[in-house]
C-alpha cells in the first residue's frame, strides 16, 4: 500500500465531503454526528480485500478457509515479482 502523506489525504477526504455535500449541506450533520468511522473504515477495508473472494472458484475458497492456500502469502509473491518486472 502506498504511503500517502496525511497532509495530501485530509484535502482529498475534504474534497469528497464537499461534493457530497455541494447540493444540500444538511446532508453532512449526520456525518459529523457520527461517533465511529474508525470501525466503519476497518470494516471497509475488510469488505474490499475480501472482494477478491468472488473471483474464487468453490474448490479454492475450500482450500483458503481450510488453511492450505494462503492468500496473504501468495499476495506478498505476487506483488514482489510484479514490482521485479516494474523496475
Amino acid at each position: 500500500m502506498k504511503n500517502i502523506p496525511l497532509e495530501t489525504l485530509k484535502p482529498h477526504v475534504k474534497n469528497v465531503l464537499t461534493g457530497y455535500g455541494q447540493r444540500d449541506p444538511r446532508v453532512l450533520q449526520p456525518l459529523a454526528d457520527y461517533a465511529d468511522w474508525q470501525t466503519q473504515a476497518q470494516l471497509e477495508i475488510a469488505r474490499r480485500a475480501t472482494r477478491l473472494l468472488d473471483s474464487l472458484h468453490i474448490e479454492e475458497l475450500t482450500a483458503v478457509a481450510q488453511g492450505e492456500v494462503d492468500i496473504a502469502a501468495l499476495a506478498g509473491e505476487v506483488a514482489q515479482s510484479l514490482e521485479k518486472q516494474t523496475d
